[in-house]
Formats: structure tokens, C-alpha cells, sequence
């Protein structure tokens, strides 16, 4: 007697990087050890670069969901999560297209989540931690609070042979199941970019939806480099303040929602410190030149 194999939707979605999104499709069609049906949901916010093409003759099998290029990625993954949830997935995996997913990795979730549920209750959130590339030091995974007083500052949690629980992830890969998913929701309709993968993850521990680091690593990226964004201290004033408004920065109206669902009692006297940095940057350079 054949058993049905479980089925999972890969949300992803991308902008202009043609060859890393194809490459991330290969890896996912690529999976080993895992009795389970892929099928993949991606959005193509608005490329120009002939990705949306190159899918459809590459993956025909593909979900293709096109954007306007304002989705960001929130927006993207949202849309995805939209168009999938509908076709009653037992699973949802997030990957984000600059992943090298290791072979074994969706078995590697799948293996995590049977064993934390066969001794938990609760609804669980598998995370899996993404390390560089060259030095093999994490780069994107899980994370824990680490201030009372700022509910909203978190460290990473680097894989151990154990699964460990986490208070929020980083969506570049996620196992949720969709008795999860039943009771979180999709991502928060009012963000665009930054914050909805941790924003997800504090709402579904505030629903006893539990979060849990997969042990070992399941793929490789490279950490985002904070050259010439709002963070570098060597772009000159104003332009840092564009930066830090624009919307891959901390624009002040879904960074005032994420405050004061997720920031705690003092959640408006923290919520502001962000803008404050790029001045004191500025201030301790200036300061620095004259004692010079």
C-alpha cells in the first residue's frame, strides 16, 4: 500500500537576482530523504531581469506570482502564504532564494518537528540556522531575548545537536505547520520589509505557538553587508536619514506597529532610539576630530 506523501508549500519571493533564484529552485527540487511533495509558491516582485521567463521554461511546475516591485519582502511572502494556504498544505516552508539549502535540510525540519511534537502540545515552528559560506559562523536563524527593560533586543542562537527554543527567527528558513498557521495567521498585513519575520514569530509565542532552532545548519548565505545602507556610520548625514526612512530602513509607521504590539510597557520611549543613532554617530565622529 502506498503512502501519501506529505505536502509542503516553499514560499519564496524575489526581485532581479535571476541565476541565485533558480539556483535556490534546483536545491529545493534537490531535497533528499524526505518523503514529502514540494510544490513551490513564488512571487516575482517586479523583476526586469527575465526572471519570471527563465522560471516558467526552467520550473513550468512553479506557482509564478507576479508583483509590482512594492511588495518588498513581507509583502512577498505574504502574498505567497495568500495564494497557498487555500490548497490545505500540511506545511509551509519559507526559504529566501539566497539559501543554499543543504540537500538534507527540508528532511533535517521534518525530522525536528515529528520529534518536538511527539513530546510537546503545543503547536510547533521548526527554525533552521543558515551559516557563511567561508567561515561557517551563523548568519541567520533564530534568536533570544536578552533585556528585560527592551523586550524587543534578541541575540542568535547558533545551532547545538539539540533543538533549542527561540523568541524569533529570521525567514530565510522556516518549517510552519499549518495547525500553526491556522492560529497565528498570514504575516502582518502592515509591514512591508523589515520586522515581519520577527514579528510573526512574537505573535505566534504570544498564541502558545512554540519556536524551536533545528539543530545543525540546513544551508549557507552570506550576512547582508551594512555598507552604504542607513547603518554605516561613513554615509554622510542626510543621506542616512533617507535611508532610515525609506522602506528597507525603519519607517516610522510599521516600526510604530511593531513597537507597540511587541515592545512592552515602554514601548514609546524605545521605539524613537533608532532615529537618534545616525545624530549620535555624527556627534561622536565630530567630537572625535576635535580632541584630535
Amino acid at each position: 500500500m502506498q503512502v501519501e506523501k506529505t505536502r509542503i508549500a516553499a514560499l519564496l519571493t524575489c526581485h532581479n537576482r535571476r541565476e541565485t533564484t533558480l539556483r535556490c529552485l534546483r536545491d529545493l527540487q534537490s531535497q533528499t530523504g524526505t518523503h514529502a511533495r514540494i510544490e513551490i509558491f513564488l512571487v516575482d516582485d517586479g523583476s526586469s531581469d527575465g526572471t519570471s521567463a527563465s522560471v516558467s521554461e526552467n520550473f513550468p511546475s512553479v506557482h509564478l506570482i507576479q508583483g509590482d516591485g512594492s511588495l518588498y519582502w513581507t509583502g512577498g511572502m505574504r502574498l505567497a502564504m495568500q495564494a497557498a494556504y487555500p490548497r490545505a498544505f500540511e506545511f509551509f516552508l519559507w526559504l529566501n532564494d539566497d539559501t543554499k539549502l543543504y540537500a538534507d535540510a527540508v528532511q533535517g525540519l521534518m525530522n525536528t518537528y515529528r520529534e518536538l511534537s511527539s513530546n510537546y502540545d503545543t503547536p510547533i515552528i521548526v527554525v533552521g540556522s543558515i551559516c557563511d559560506p567561508d567561515s561557517g559562523e551563523l548568519t541567520y536563524g533564530g534568536s533570544v531575548r536578552t533585556n528585560r527593560w527592551h523586550p524587543l533586543r534578541f541575540r542568535h542562537m547558533p545551532p547545538t545537536a539539540e533543538p533549542q527554543r527561540c523568541d524569533v527567527f529570521n525567514g530565510n528558513c522556516v518549517l510552519i505547520p499549518h495547525e500553526a498557521v491556522e492560529i497565528v495567521g498570514n504575516l502582518h498585513p502592515k509591514l512591508t520589509h523589515a520586522a515581519g519575520d520577527y514579528e510573526y514569530a512574537l505573535r505566534a509565542n504570544k498564541r502558545n505557538v512554540t519556536t524551536w532552532i533545528a539543530p545543525g545548519f540546513v544551508g549557507e548565505c552570506a550576512k547582508n553587508s551594512l555598507r552604504n545602507t542607513w547603518k554605516d556610520s561613513s554615509v554622510p548625514l542626510l543621506q542616512r536619514y533617507k535611508m532610515i526612512f525609506g522602506v528597507k530602513g525603519q519607517p516610522p509607521g510599521p516600526r510604530l506597529i511593531y513597537y507597540s504590539k511587541h515592545g512592552g510597557p515602554f514601548w514609546f520611549a524605545l521605539y524613537p532610539l533608532v532615529y537618534l543613532r545616525p545624530v549620535a554617530d555624527f556627534l561622536k565622529k565630530m567630537f572625535f576630530r576635535q580632541k584630535i
